[in-house]
């Protein structure tokens, strides 16, 4: 039987919305603005929250018009942040009381005005020896892969499941020593951006003691911490949630993003429509110094850069194609066993980290005598 080709349909994409201003000639040019109704699920009152971030005008405020396929107006009334119900996909005329323009967006992709690449491509580079190496191995060099399950585990003592999932009440909490492979530790400034973390000098704003310099002789400290490898502190907790396998994947592909003051999601795709809104609570619930919550202006980067992602007239365009730990392999089972005793509040015991001696002007001193059983068990 001869075998035809599989035929690749064309699937529709999620930015159903287009957007247009008028030229100084009173004129409609192209769209370079887009959005999507998720399905038609987004409110109108959400949608203005995402123009906000792109939308510039002289009176401060404005309001749409549908158009049709030829940019002309159509009978219905403007549309206005305080109109009810849900926005429709179709074109859409931006009418401002002045002139409108475009915001451009601070993100992960141009905020380093040198860079001309993915961050996911492995260049290559000569070293001081004249040798050729691929920034992917400096990367490791100096972010290296044996922090990635004292991440993990102290995200997991601090979040105690799923950050996303806890929130919306849809699984319990990181119970079973089985359950490791449902959970990973999620970076919100992802390791492929190693070299924007150091051109902010990202690392001056954590405060997590276990990536501190002045600890690394304490045996608790992170394993590069300890081995005075890396004082990049990109694996600071302060740069991570702990998720399961789905939302990490949702999260890094800019699906959607936590708000940095109200802690809600904002989803930008039609698959975590249903998360919208939700007050993720996990990583704020029970502040310790030990267990620092994700930094603000992490999270503010990565949710305004989710927002040009999900608007941009191109779409994707700051999407990570690999994982953050692309050259790590994973733990051995020997080590998922070794890893996995993190039991304080799974056993019935109340978490101790209130007892722990250490103060903000002594924060080199995690060497305590708390019960720190399976915190940083590497």
């Amino acid at each position: 039987m001869q075998l035809s080709k599989v035929p690749n349909p064309q699937f529709p994409s999620i930015q159903d919305i287009s957007l247009y201003i008028r030229s100084a000639d009173d004129s409609i040019g192209d769209s370079n603005l887009c959005g999507s109704s998720l399905e038609g699920r987004r409110s109108i009152a959400d949608f203005f929250r995402l123009l906000d971030h792109v939308v510039v005008t002289t009176t401060g405020d404005y309001k749409l018009q549908k158009i049709n396929d030829t940019l002309s107006p159509l009978t219905n009334p403007p549309i206005e942040r305080s109109s009810p119900g849900n926005i429709t996909a179709g074109k859409y005329l931006i009418l401002g009381g002045g002139r409108v323009t475009f915001e451009t967006l601070v993100t992960f992709s141009n905020i380093l005005v040198a860079r001309t690449e993915s961050p996911t491509v492995k260049r290559i580079k000569r070293d001081g020896g004249g040798t050729i190496s691929s920034v992917s191995s400096v990367r490791s060099i100096r972010d290296p892969p044996d922090d990635s399950q004292s991440f993990k585990m102290r995200l997991v003592y601090r979040d105690k499941g799923c950050a996303v999932c806890l929130a919306a009440e849809i699984q319990a909490i990181y119970k079973y020593r089985e359950d490791s492979n449902r959970y990973e530790g999620a970076h919100i400034i992802a390791l492929a951006y190693h070299d924007l973390w150091d051109t902010k000098r990202f690392s001056a704003l954590v405060s997590d003691p276990f990536t501190d310099p002045a600890n690394a002789d304490s045996r608790f400290a992170s394993p590069s911490t300890r081995t005075k490898k890396d004082f990049r502190r990109i694996n600071s907790l302060e740069n991570g949630i702990l998720l399961c396998l789905q939302h990490h994947k949702d999260y890094d592909s800019f699906r959607f993003a936590i708000h940095p003051q109200t802690h809600q999601i904002f989803a930008f795709h039609p698959a975590t429509a249903a998360l919208q809104d939700v007050e993720v609570k996990a990583p704020w619930d029970s502040p310790n110094v030990l267990y620092p919550p994700p930094h603000p202006d992490f999270l503010k980067l990565h949710y305004v850069t989710s927002i040009a992602n999900a608007m941009k007239g191109s779409g994707g365009d700051y999407e990570l194609d690999v994982d953050d730990d692309d050259d790590y392999e994973g733990p051995s089972e020997l080590e998922e066993i070794r890893n996995e005793q993190v039991k304080i509040w799974l056993d019935g015991l109340s978490p101790t980290t209130s007892s722990f001696d250490f103060m903000v002007d002594n924060k080199g001193n995690i060497e305590t005598s708390a019960d720190m059983r399976g915190v940083v068990s590497v």
